[in-house]
């Protein structure tokens, strides 16, 4: 599933939803950089979750650094040939860019969808200041109010 974090920030976690309905559920997850509109090969961060015939959200420890309005894939591959893992579907239903391979080396395939569940979290970088014009128009706006204040 494709992914654009609206701030920058250093990942902690993510969840996924999920429920195994044949073989084993153990799936790799990693989150991935975006390569023209497909998964790349950089790893931002990967984790093992293994699901259970019972529908559930399950979570793996992550770490690396997201950046604001690039895109980025969380993608999963199941450990053994003969597990089937179902991703759940958002809730409310989201459409966005999904990507899906026979194997796992194979060739990305591309196309619009319903997306799955997930969550990234993580934890804003203190680098993350506001932008120059944000400072300025409420530097405008304090001088405003004092102007306002001293005509009463």
């Amino acid at each position: 599933m494709r992914f654009t974090p609206s701030s920058s920030f250093t990942l902690t976690s993510v969840d996924v939803g999920g429920v195994t309905f044949m073989g084993g559920g153990t799936t790799n997850f990693q989150v991935v950089n975006d390569a023209s509109g497909r998964p790349g090969s950089t790893v931002i961060a990967s984790g093992t979750i293994t699901f259970t015939g019972t529908a559930s959200i399950k979570s793996f420890v992550a770490s690396g650094a997201v950046n604001a309005g690039t895109n980025y894939w969380l993608t999963g591959s199941p450990v053994s040939s003969d597990s089937s893992v179902l991703w759940l579907h958002s809730t409310p239903v989201v459409n966005g860019m999904v990507a899906s391979r026979s194997s796992t080396v194979g060739v990305w395939s591309i196309s619009s969808g319903t997306q799955s569940a997930f969550r990234i979290n993580g934890t804003l970088l203190s680098g993350s200041a506001p932008e120059p014009g944000t400072l300025a128009l409420l530097a405008l706006g304090m001088v405003g109010g004092v102007v306002a204040r001293r005509r009463k």
